[in-house]
């Protein structure tokens, strides 16, 4: 089911972009210095109940969030 949605949010994103689920948002948190903007509830195809959507904000960029989910992602004895 998380692929579907994510696959969903995809054509929500601006190119470039990355949009993700209130899920998803949770579990980040505050954990990574990401900006989220709320999208609220969308209605996405396939997918019955509405999904809380969040865009990652214009100054993060992908290549950021990737390197900030690897070192949260990785042992300390990687970095």
């Amino acid at each position: 089911m998380g692929v579907n949605i994510a696959a969903r949010l995809e054509a929500l994103a601006e190119p470039g972009g990355i949009c993700v689920s209130g899920a998803v948002q949770d579990q980040i948190g505050t954990k990574l210095p990401i900006e989220f903007i709320d999208l609220g509830p969308q209605q996405v195809k396939n997918i019955t109940q509405p999904i809380k959507a969040y865009r990652i904000s214009g100054e993060t960029s992908p290549s950021t969030i990737r390197s900030e989910v690897l070192l949260y992602r990785c042992p300390r004895s990687h970095r």
